[in-house]
């Protein structure tokens, strides 16, 4: 279980509620379908914004795909393995707190489990919003689900920093 974020780089003439909305059609497709090659303009920008995330962080590491036996497994050939895993998956290291950030073209999420409590919630969700505000740099907008709203990322990270926080608590006890 973990707290999700949610950004999209809106297409011209679209609002950034309007690009989330056509995000949340089309992961409700099925998931399994291979999907396009991405454009050479996504592939450039998920390039930038790596490349912009790490410069901030050099300690992220990327997930390596093993293809051939996500192939092998799946049933499928090496290209149509290649196209579902296009994605870059960013953690942090070994140990560390969780956070991982997984960029696709236009799209990025950012999660964290639902560990943290007091001030070291405060100190995740701050390193969160340096984030947050990277990608919004290379034109990202970000939305809550939680929140069920686009953030204001001036305002905004005690609101989610509270519903974090009253998670784990709750889970917690359980």
């Amino acid at each position: 279980m973990s707290y999700d974020f949610t950004l999209v780089k809106p297409q011209a003439g679209q609002t950034a509620l309007e690009a989330v909305e056509q995000l949340s059609r089309e992961d409700a497709g099925v998931p399994l379908e291979t999907p396009p090659a991405m454009s050479a303009d996504d592939r450039a920008l998920q390039k930038r914004a790596v490349a912009a995330l790490r410069a901030h962080n050099p300690a992220f590491e990327s997930f390596r795909f093993d293809l051939p036996l996500i192939a092998s497994e799946l049933g499928i050939n090496l290209e149509q393995a290649a196209l579902r895993f296009q994605h870059v998956e960013l953690n942090g290291p070994q140990g560390g707190n969780g956070i991982q950030v997984i960029v696709a073209g236009a799209t990025v999420s950012i999660t964290v489990p639902y560990w943290h409590t007091g001030p070291q919630a405060e100190d995740v969700f701050a390193e969160i919003w340096v984030y947050l505000q990277v990608l919004a740099r290379e034109g990202f907008v970000a939305y809550d689900p939680q929140l069920d709203r686009m953030l204001d990322l001036a305002t905004d990270r005690p609101a989610a920093l509270a519903i974090y926080d009253s998670v784990t608590r709750r889970s917690k006890r359980s």
